[in-house]
């Protein structure tokens, strides 16, 4: 995007306030920094301005296609020489670049990284780096950090300056890596680099998994229906699609070489024009047309009767809006009720007017999109509303006042339109003359009880606001996304707020040098001059949704973030032996490593007697005498250190039992085995997870981990009822225990990121990405989280939630050096320090929102009594809840803390609403996870009734267009299983979600270090 950069932020001004100005507090001078400028003044230029912008960030999935440049023209680009940089800049680059590299190893050295060994200390060593290169507008050289920097996201605005890696040494790196890295670092680059690593096969593959677009730049051996069908095959199908109609474009014969006619006709429709006789029959004409019934015009010469009468039956059934594209002839009473009963209604003037009659001309505009009506000639005259008693219709949708003529909205209807929707006022629906004449609407839309659609910005409405309006609305939160509109020179920006919100290019260089020289954000909260943390009770209160969200709801997520950027460091309570467990993992794979290249590994065969069943993707388990033994299989391509972990990890539990008093059951490590392929107790092709085979002296095996537990209930799922008959209470236990458990382990830093899979989508491997639940913190601007898809299947399918509590012990990730939200595709940058903070809260609420997935399931399949509307439900659901909440945190904090002094801590009123907050929470849960009934009293009914969510329980909501399962996306529902949220909605748990940024606030108070 193209940012503005306002002309003010170096001027001395004050941010846009009242207050008056705050001393910049002046850092001691690392010594650190002041050996770099001593060693370097003379020859490394000043920091640049203008540096390149972190504000335009890579949009995922098809918009990061739109960035890359189209064919042809090439730039030219020298492969190995820096890209010709003259030498003295060459030489001055690389001091800078030197400088840098010495200050974070000094740093590193001088801080816990070190602890943690080797790794440790590299990954410290990227991050200082990573600062220092963004801080002072060095450009990159180094192939390896700049890999680390486009996986956490830096998305450079000006790479041809910035990167300055050979094509040679990127193209051999990323051959190293997967698609996912490949796929990040394609939109960074010029045209001639493209080129360039195009000419490779290897690389050329993995780039058309992401960048379908790429094709025309692929050699000639790629492609080849040989090269390009095993791709195909293994992609997700949107993806597939994509490269299929990329293919389709270029090379009609190698598309059908790749793919049936019909589905390159679903793919792209008009296709069909242009693929060759005779293939062009009826059946692909119905797929064609029940994908873009605008074909019907096209297609009718030639056709029969029935056969035309078919596909205009069959455009209707996909969409309303097709009987437009039926001849006026066939646009019978029968067709046009149905058309108009579907949710994407025709417009009015597509209906006979011979069929003109109330009723079927208010369902057409109730069941109509309002952008149908939007364009001039298809606006609604006013005297037409009135004859057909449409004006309650019109009224209930969204942007109704740009419906009717701009000569005929008066100042009656201006006034109530924006009554209705105040953050419309300065939209173009509303004429100048009649919003100049009504100022109090600025104040209006600003106010923190203003309601609107989620991620509605102050565009348009802040060039209306005066500066201490507009400091107000920045002061409140830090969503201000003031980059969308140009700023004049009288509206300074607090700094705070453009770190936070990820505008680095308009951040003054002096507070880029602060953060380089305190090595991160940590304890800069008055520098930057940030307020303190502020939250208004019913911004917890507030009954929002998606489309009907206040402004102070949607700013309570801001208010976490800030706190956290500037927080210093997180003190754990068993940080040692954290540190002590980091060691031991470290040692463990290492003494693995050795016995397997030693060959020392016992060989292990079943004894006879079989009884082993599957337990997930790799274990086989069976009774043995009192104990359930378990054998655990090392995983195609899992690395031999995540392999070992589980084995070190038990051993640990068990050494440190006394001192950390585990509630989960701790199972007993044995031993690491060798099993001969052929003596596998189940055969090979049966597990669901492929096995790593191992050669040794000409005969195959598998790696496996043998332990055992007390019974099967270590393997019993926490979603699973006590009985067939159904109960719930073993599970709930095993629940409560696992909550208590992953606190203790949070304390050592050990964090359990994937205890459950919370996938947006669940694609091939490389392309799922965990789920971002309290999203602003890694996503500046989006406050709260999408759709969990597969949310009582998928998700919790194979989970580490147990009767016995927590299993899988060995899958953790320390504190600080989580990546996992970090690299994540819906992740952007930040700075590293924050990053920490921010993934450590966010895996707390993942595993609270885990344990939650556990109890809906259970509940919906055993509990006849699991719905919104009994008491009963309601306050057992909260309950468990606050128990669960309260176990975690005993185990993090090792006192009494429970969750309800979290909220007391907030601020003055936030705890007062704690009991209500926590009945609100449970009923909001019950309403979107409880089964949906034809005629029950559901979220399906009231939207497919009502046009919206429950009155009762979200009072104000406007009516919406969709219908559940009506339309592809508008349902909750998928082959696979059922989600929380439609398609590319928002995850409907608002009161979960705005309770888990209290959570975050308030750990954030208890473990950051207060200097």
């Amino acid at each position: 995007m193209n940012v503005t950069r306002p002309s003010s932020l170096n001027s001395g001004r004050s941010p846009m306030s009242a207050k008056p100005q705050q001393q910049t507090v002046a850092l001691t001078t690392d010594p650190v920094e002041a050996s770099c400028r001593q060693s370097c003044a003379a020859n490394i230029p000043a920091p640049v301005e203008t540096c390149p912008s972190l504000a335009r960030r890579q949009t995922h999935g098809a918009m990061a296609e739109k960035r890359l440049p189209s064919p042809p023209a090439s730039s030219g680009t020298t492969p190995d020489t820096g890209h010709g940089l003259p030498d003295d800049t060459a030489h001055y680059l690389l001091t800078r670049a030197a400088v840098i590299r010495q200050a974070a190893i000094e740093r590193a050295a001088a801080g816990p990284a070190g602890l943690f060994g080797e790794e440790g200390m590299r990954i410290e060593q990227l991050n200082q780096r990573m600062l220092g290169h963004l801080c002072t507008n060095t450009p990159v050289d180094d192939v390896t950090l700049l890999l680390y920097m486009i996986s956490h996201h830096v998305s450079f605005e000006l790479p041809e300056q910035m990167i300055q890696v050979s094509d040679r040494a990127l193209g051999e790196a990323l051959q190293q890596y997967g698609p996912r890295l490949i796929a990040r670092t394609l939109p960074l680059l010029a045209e001639g680099q493209l080129r360039y690593l195009m000419t490779s096969p290897t690389l050329a593959l993995e780039a058309l998994r992401s960048c379908a677009s790429l094709f025309c730049w692929a050699p000639p051996e790629i492609k080849t229906a040989c090269q390009l069908a095993p791709l195909l095959a293994g992609m997700h199908q949107e993806k597939r699609d994509q490269l299929l109609e990329e293919i389709l474009s270029h090379d009609c014969h190698l598309a059908l070489s790749l793919a049936p006619a019909e589905e390159l006709v679903r793919i792209r429709p008009f296709s069909l024009m242009e693929l060759p006789q005779p293939q062009d029959n009826q059946a692909l004409r119905r797929i064609a047309v029940s994908c873009r019934p605008d074909l019907l015009p096209l297609l009718k010469d030639g056709l029969s009767d029935a056969d035309y009468e078919e596909l205009c039956d069959l455009a209707l059934s996909k969409t309303g809006k097709g009987l437009q594209y039926i001849e006026e002839a066939g646009r019978t009473a029968e067709r046009v009720d149905k058309a108009i009963a579907r949710p994407q209604a025709p417009h009015i003037a597509d209906i006979p007017r011979t069929l003109y009659e109330e009723k079927r001309l208010q369902l057409a505009l109730k069941n109509a999109e309002s952008s149908l009506y939007s364009f001039r000639d298809c606006q609604l005259p006013c005297a037409f509303l009135t004859r057909w008693n449409l004006w309650e219709t019109l009224k209930q949708k969204n942007r109704w006042l740009g419906c009717i003529p701009e000569s005929e909205r008066t100042e009656a209807l201006c006034c109530e339109y924006v009554a209705q929707h105040p953050t419309e006022a300065y939209s173009q629906a509303v004429p100048a003359a009649i919003r100049n004449r009504h100022p109090e609407w600025t104040q209006m839309a600003c106010q923190p009880t203003c309601y609107t659609r989620l991620g509605s910005k102050f565009q348009g409405l802040a060039q209306h606001l005066d500066d201490d309006s507009l400091a107000a609305a920045v002061d409140t939160s830090s969503i201000i996304l003031h980059d969308l509109f140009p700023l004049s020179p009288a509206q300074d920006i607090a700094p705070w707020a453009l770190l936070l919100e990820g505008l680095w290019e308009q951040l003054p260089q002096k507070y880029k040098t602060l953060i380089w020289r305190k090595g991160g954000t940590e304890g800069l909260a008055q520098a930057f001059q940030a307020p303190p943390l502020r939250i208004d009770p019913q911004a917890l209160l507030d009954p929002i949704q998606e489309r009907h969200c206040s402004r102070r709801a949607a700013w309570l997520p801001g208010e976490v973030a800030r706190q956290l950027m500037f927080s210093h460091h997180f003190r754990l309570r068993n940080k040692t032996l954290g540190v002590q467990l980091h060691r031991e993992m470290i040692a463990g794979a290492h003494a693995l490593a050795q016995a397997c290249q030693r060959r020392q590994l016992r060989v292990w065969h079943a004894a006879p007697g079989g009884g082993w069943t599957h337990r997930g993707g790799r274990t086989l388990v069976r009774t043995e005498g009192p104990r359930c033994v378990h054998m655990k299989f090392q995983r195609r391509g899992e690395k031999l250190d995540v392999f070992s972990a589980e084995q070190t990890v038990q051993k640990f539990a068990h050494a440190h039992g006394n001192t950390l008093n585990w509630h989960s059951e701790i199972p007993e490590p044995e031993e690491i085995v060798l099993v001969p392929l052929d003596a596998l107790p189940v055969r090979q092709p049966a597990f669901p997870d492929r096995l790593e085979i191992h050669e040794l002296r000409g005969d195959s095996y598998a790696l496996a981990f043998r332990f055992t537990t007390r019974d099967d209930s270590y393997d019993t799922l926490a979603w699973q009822p006590d009985t067939p008959q159904g109960g719930c209470e073993r599970a709930r236990q095993g629940l409560l225990r696992a909550f208590h458990d992953l606190g203790v382990w949070s304390s050592l830093g050990a964090v359990h990121t994937s205890t459950i899979a919370l996938y947006h989508h669940f694609y091939e491997a490389g392309d799922s990405r965990p789920e971002l639940l309290l999203s602003h913190l890694f996503q500046p601007g989006h406050a709260y989280p999408g759709t969990l898809h597969l949310w009582n299947t998928q998700a919790t399918g194979q989970s580490d939630w147990g009767w016995s509590g927590l299993r899988d012990l060995g899958d953790l990730e320390f504190y600080p050096f989580i990546s996992t939200f970090l690299e994540s595709s819906d992740a952007f940058w930040i700075p590293p320090g924050y990053g920490q903070r921010a993934s450590f809260v966010n895996a707390i609420a993942q595993n609270i929102l885990g344990g939650l997935l556990h109890y809906m399931r259970l509940h919906r399949a055993t509990d006849p009594d699991y719905h919104y509307l009994h008491a009963g439900a309601v306050s057992a659901l909260a309950e468990f809840l606050e128990q669960g909440c309260d176990s975690l945190l005993a185990g993090l904090l090792g006192d009494n803390t429970r969750l309800k002094d979290l909220f007391d801590g907030i601020g003055a009123g936030v705890g007062e609403i704690y009991p209500e907050w926590l009945d609100q929470t449970a009923r909001e849960i019950i309403y979107w996870s409880a089964m949906q009934t034809e005629q029950g009293d559901c979220f399906a009914q009231h939207i497919n009734r009502d046009s919206r969510p429950c009155a009762q329980l979200y009072p104000g909501h406007p009516c919406q267009s969709i219908r559940y399962g009506q339309e592809p996306g508008s349902d909750y529902s998928e082959a696979a299983g059922e989600s929380l949220g439609t398609e590319n909605g928002k995850l409907p748990l608002f009161y979960l979600a705005r309770g888990l940024y209290i959570l975050a606030a308030g750990l954030t108070q208890r473990l950051a270090h207060q200097q």
